[in-house]
């Protein structure tokens, strides 16, 4: 019977023993389980992003939030020299005092990665903007976001930002704030407004994306120039160009066609309008249309990014195309104000008069 109670009693204690040591197991597993789920979904704490393109960073600048976390970004987002049209780095380094911590070094100008400086930033998160920008970055077993949404037919740049800023946001589950949707919806209204009594709406344009000794690149129908060429009230003259031409909505054109086109405007990108008007630029061609004999050739500003692009400015074009065009229906006034609002409201910034000369400044 003794025997009996003996046995009893070690047997109770393993029993016991294999439950508590089960349990310890149990708790390890989930504990390792969640940490190991945390780190890979969309509810982990992110801190460090990379966001490759130019103009998907002037968008993601706006949220303090999403900025404070990216540690690189591409080579064409900021120089430092303040007369290049891609932007203007004294205007960025304002807004962003802190601008030199973010590396731009990790990829050249073709976008191609080097791979050992893309992992020193130790990106939690890449953002890149189509094809182009991917150089194989699922090699780095990263997780990748192409900002490049689905669509058919042209691109819509009001869509197409308030897409970057909401997919920074749920990537990052910060709120969202549809910043760029409420200033291009008040640029929609205004432009609106403004081409009911302008004497620009009617008259033929052409957006000449690059130009130089070398090409004529223009906007084709479903580009970004001829988005903003519509929203100021201009007919493009490329709109039988296809959409998707083979320099990502861009197509060179030769000055024979520049000639047989004969517009009344032209909008210059990336180029010097200020070249063509002396004769430095496709001299034969250009100076035998209508927009060179009537002074209507326009470089568009250059503030964080080159206004005639895809970056945070540019829901402020067609406004700026207009004073340009025609004082009466958008005075300097207005146009200063506006862009000042602008600046306040998306990048928290107030501008002086003398950097909002640098960036409005003809080119």
């Amino acid at each position: 019977m003794k025997n009996k109670n003996i046995l009893y009693t070690i047997s109770t204690l393993l029993l016991l023993l294999f439950i508590v040591f089960g349990a310890i197991r149990y708790q390890n597993y989930h504990s390792s389980s969640k940490i190991t789920s945390s780190s890979s979904g969309k509810d982990s704490k992110i801190s460090r992003i990379v966001i490759t393109g130019n103009c998907p960073f002037s968008v993601g600048m706006a949220n303090n939030n999403v900025y404070s976390k990216i540690v690189g970004t591409g080579p064409w987002t900021f120089t430092k020299n303040t007369n290049n049209e891609l932007g203007n780095y004294t205007l960025l380094k304002k807004i962003k005092p802190d601008i030199d911590r973010i590396n731009n070094n990790f990829m050249d100008k073709q976008y191609t990665v080097n791979s050992e400086s893309l992992l020193k930033l130790k990106p939690q998160k890449i953002f890149y903007y189509g094809a182009v920008q991917n150089d194989h970055l699922d090699r780095f077993n990263i997780p990748i976001i192409n900002l490049d949404r689905d669509r058919e037919g042209a691109i819509d740049p009001s869509k197409e930002q308030d897409y970057w800023e909401t997919t920074y946001e749920k990537e990052l589950s910060l709120p969202e704030t549809h910043k760029f949707k409420t200033v291009w919806n008040r640029a929609k209204k205004q432009m609106e407004d403004v081409r009911k009594h302008s004497n620009v709406a009617g008259k033929t344009g052409l957006y000449v994306y690059m130009v130089n000794n070398k090409v004529l690149r223009v906007s084709g129908k479903g580009s970004y120039g001829d988005y903003y060429l519509k929203m100021a009230g201009l007919k493009n003259v490329a709109s039988d160009l296809p959409f998707f031409a083979d320099k990502a909505q861009q197509i060179d054109v030769s000055e024979e066609q520049l000639l047989k086109w004969n517009p009344d405007v032209i909008i210059v990108c990336f180029g010097s309008a200020k070249d063509i008007k002396e004769g430095k630029i496709l001299n034969n061609a250009l100076a035998n249309t209508k927009a060179f004999h009537e002074n209507n050739i326009i470089s568009t500003p250059v503030g964080i990014h080159n206004w005639g692009g895809a970056g945070g400015e540019s829901s402020l074009l067609p406004l700026y195309i207009t004073n340009k065009l025609d004082k009466k229906a958008v005075d300097d006034n207005k146009l200063r104000l506006a862009t000042k609002n602008y600046y306040k409201y998306v990048y928290n910034y107030d501008i002086s008069d003398s950097m909002l000369n640098e960036v409005l400044k003809d080119r």
